[in-house]
C-alpha cells in the first residue's frame, strides 16, 4: 500500500487531511477494518477522531469497511475530517490509520504520519 498525503488544513474549527492511496500488491484492501478507527494527536497532546459522516474514501465513507480498488494503476482519493481540532495546535504529532487486506487472517496493519504540519486555510 502505497500512500502520500496531499494537504493537511484547518477549515474553521475542523482539520482536513487530504491523501492518496495506491494497491501495490494483488490483495484488496480495506481502511479502518473491524471498528479500528484512527489515532490522532496534536502536538499539545490533545486526542481526536475522525468525523464518520464525512470522513471519505473515494466516494464512500471511510468507517463503512470501504474497499480500495485493487487495480494498482488507480490511486484512490480519502478525505480524513477531523473535528473540533484546538486552535493552538499547529501539527498533529501522530495520525495512525488502520487498514486491512481482504484475505483470511490477515491483522490490522497502520499507515503512521508523524509531526504532520496543520497549514491555514
Amino acid at each position: 500500500l502505497k500512500y502520500n498525503i496531499l494537504k493537511c488544513v484547518r477549515q474553521g474549527r475542523n482539520v482536513v487531511i487530504t491523501a492518496t492511496f495506491k494497491n501495490i500488491g494483488n490483495k484488496e484492501y480495506e481502511i479502518s477494518a473491524y471498528g479500528n478507527t484512527p489515532t490522532i494527536y496534536d502536538d499539545g497532546g490533545d486526542a481526536y477522531e475522525c468525523d464518520p459522516e464525512t470522513t471519505l474514501f473515494g466516494k464512500n465513507r471511510c468507517f463503512d469497511n470501504a474497499s480500495a480498488n485493487p487495480d494498482s494503476r488507480i490511486p484512490m482519493k480519502a478525505t480524513f475530517v477531523i473535528k473540533n481540532v484546538s486552535t493552538s495546535a499547529t501539527e498533529f504529532s501522530v495520525v495512525k490509520i488502520p487498514f486491512k487486506y481482504n484475505s483470511n487472517g490477515e491483522t490490522s496493519q497502520y499507515i503512521e504520519f508523524r509531526n504532520l504540519p496543520i497549514s491555514a486555510q
